[in-house]
């Protein structure tokens, strides 16, 4: 199965857009962002603006919709800003989480929500802004 969990669909897009990629093969995760809120879709606001299209499988956590465009599945993500690591939270209850300083704290909250926590780029991370620098960090 294709997975893309860490999506970022813009709100300026036309609905064909939207729901082409919502419908696209596989599984798409809406990764809200604080840094991003007003500018993407979260899953909550795909649900209201497409209700009648959509039948949610897991309260607050993943949805089919069917459109003339195919048949999609997407799921509740988030990325969290933990400067320099992006943390992907994906199936965790609750609220969206709060950005973190230590990427540490925001994975043990989101394994206490029953998540499940992704490095979002394992290898990479900008050096202030300069030149990006290869290594690992967490695991």
């Amino acid at each position: 199965m294709i997975a893309d969990l860490h999506a970022h669909p813009a709100k300026y897009k036309d609905i064909d857009a939207t729901l082409d990629m919502l419908c696209s093969p596989g599984l798409v995760g809406l990764a809200f962002a604080h840094c991003m809120a007003d500018k993407v879709l979260t899953y909550e606001e795909v649900l209201m603006k497409f209700f009648p299209l959509i039948d949610e499988i897991d309260k607050n956590a993943l949805a089919r919709i069917r459109s003339l465009h195919g048949i999609g599945y997407f799921t509740k993500t988030q990325e969290l800003d933990c400067w320099p690591h992006h943390i992907l939270a994906i199936g965790f209850e609750g609220p969206y989480l709060p950005d973190y300083i230590d990427a540490r704290k925001a994975v043990e909250e989101i394994h206490k929500r029953k998540g499940i926590a992704i490095s979002n780029h394992p290898y990479t991370t900008p050096d202030k802004g300069a030149k990006v620098i290869k290594y690992r960090y967490i695991t």
